[in-house]
């Protein structure tokens, strides 16, 4: 679920409103229709045209991107001239953004604009509109935008930009003007995603399907429940969906069981006390390593709350050492670990250690105020914090004096990364969490979820439900990188069955390149 991740690895319902809201008036074009996430409305397709040309995109005559100038919220199309190795294909590739309002409970408080990048291949293909749950990879300039999916099945691909993150973001859009942070929410970023599908509609001729891993796997969930009239089918991997405000049993996994059906349980044990062993030390170098942890922080140019002193972030830095051990677990990463671990008592292990705590829990992981944080303290929630364990492992070194974490600290230590004006303005709303469960036992459109059952946050996901439209594949070995490619034989067979009865997908003859 964690979205910083260094180098290698890219982890409530309406909440309170507030009165100050002239900062965020913005002058736009009047719209002609009006959606709310509160209740489904029916659109007529006449209605999402522009009455006259107001844009002035560069794109071909007769192309898709024509189509896409026409509709009522498409204020800007860009044409991207992509580099790829697909063959024999009639594509067009654009960078799209549309103009959304603030607040879809009321348009009257301003307008932003959302980025969204397409490829579309033509119209007899079922269309993938797929949520990140955060800003677009910079990559789609590059390569245009891609999918796992379009290596197998022939679609329409559109990809967008998460509410507030990336270049998404409303004029004097700033963290601390906390009054922007009251639509930050998903059942606003499921209103944008619901309207721009309704007027994609208007221009395509496929089924719709909704797709989102992590952080977008709630929201595509939560999308079923709020909008499901936005896609015919939904398909979330590795979304940890039951976690409210400082969740138990996240360290507890970690500490126990992480492991145990990906490498068996002695071979995972093992890795479990090699990282153990990697946070002791880490608090008998922290005279040094944490003034050298502090200082790469603040020459990044990070800012961290008046909650977090060099201690507390040093901490909670050591106590997240495993976490991406085990959430993106490969052999590059097991290694990397392995090789520190073996340097322990040799000439430059000190320098060996504080290299791994940056590149896999840096500064950068831990930094205030970001968008990540404060979804997850009002709306998507976070585990509570456990560290008993590495107390009690300290205690065995004497080390127990030297790491600053209490036991009255840890139920809401992650909650240390934002600010308390904002947590008192925006308090955790679990409705959010009910809805999704609700989804997924209730929903009565067919709602896919892939979970990764070696993965971090295994504890917080859906493994079974009676629900007959909910379909749950779960991959005993599957780290948070989990896909409808890691399913077995049988459970591919049945993947593909549901994509071909409710998304109309097309296998393709023979497999293309996608960028991983």
């Amino acid at each position: 679920m964690r979205k910083r991740i260094a180098t290698i690895l890219v982890l409530a319902l309406v909440l309170s409103s507030c009165n100050k809201t002239e900062v965020l008036e913005t002058t736009v074009t009047e719209k002609t229709t009006e959606l709310t996430t509160c209740e489904e409305t029916t659109v007529e397709p006449t209605s999402v045209f522009k009455t006259e040309e107001t844009y002035d995109s560069d794109v071909r005559e007769g192309s898709f991107g024509e189509r896409l100038l026409s509709l009522q919220n498409v204020t800007r199309v860009e044409e991207l001239e992509v580099d790829h190795e697909w063959e024999d294909e009639e594509e067009e590739l654009y960078m799209v953004h549309w103009e959304m309002p603030l607040d879809h409970g009321d348009p009257d408080k301003g307008k932003f604009e959302v980025r969204m990048a397409v490829r579309y291949t033509g119209d007899e293909n079922p269309n993938v509109i797929s949520c990140g749950g955060y800003e677009l990879d910079d990559g789609v300039y590059e390569w245009g935008p891609s999918s796992l999916l379009m290596n197998d099945y022939e679609i329409n691909y559109f990809e967008s930009e998460f509410r507030f993150y990336g270049e998404s973001k409303p004029e004097g859009y700033e963290v601390s003007k906390i009054d922007f942070l009251e639509y930050l929410t998903d059942e606003n970023a499921a209103g944008d995603f619901y309207e721009i599908v309704t007027e994609l509609k208007t221009i395509t001729s496929g089924n719709w399907i909704m797709a989102g891993s992590s952080k977008g796997g709630m929201l595509t969930v939560y999308q079923e429940y709020i909008h499901p009239d936005t896609a015919d089918l939904y398909i979330a991997e590795v979304a940890p969906i039951d976690i409210a405000d400082g969740t138990p049993g996240f360290y507890e996994f970690l500490n126990t069981e992480i492991g145990d059906l990906k490498f068996g349980e002695e071979q995972a044990e093992e890795y479990r006390n090699m990282i153990l062993t990697l946070q002791v030390e880490a608090i008998r170098y922290r005279d040094t390593l944490q003034e050298e942890f502090w200082n790469q922080g603040m020459a990044d140019g990070l800012t961290y709350t008046e909650k977090q002193t060099k201690e507390l972030l040093y901490d909670m830095a050591v106590a997240g050492l495993g976490i991406i051990f085990w959430q993106y677990n490969d052999d590059e990463i097991t290694d990397e670990f392995c090789e520190v671990y073996d340097a322990i008592g040799t000439e430059g292990f000190e320098d060996k250690l504080f290299d791994l705590m940056l590149k896999y829990s840096g500064p950068s992981f831990y930094y205030s105020n970001d968008e990540f944080c404060i979804q997850c303290c009002i709306e998507d929630g976070y585990n509570a914090y456990d560290v008993s364990c590495l107390r009690e492992a300290l205690a065995k070194e004497g080390l127990a004096d030297r790491f600053y974490v209490t036991e009255d600290m840890e139920k809401d230590f992650y909650t240390y990364q934002v600010d308390d004006e904002i947590l008192m303005r925006f308090p955790y709303n679990d409705d959010h969490r009910k809805a999704m469960l609700s989804a997924i036992d209730n929903g009565t459109k067919p709602l896919i979820l892939i979970n990764g059952n070696s993965d971090v946050w295994a504890p917080f996901e859906i493994t079974e439900t009676d629900n007959p439209n909910t379909y749950i594949f779960n991959v005993a070995e599957g780290t948070h990188l989990t896909s409808y490619e890691d399913l077995d034989e049988e459970m591919r067979k049945e993947f593909n069955d549901i994509l071909e009865e409710y998304g109309g997908l097309n296998p393709r003859p023979t497999e293309i390149y996608v960028r991983e």
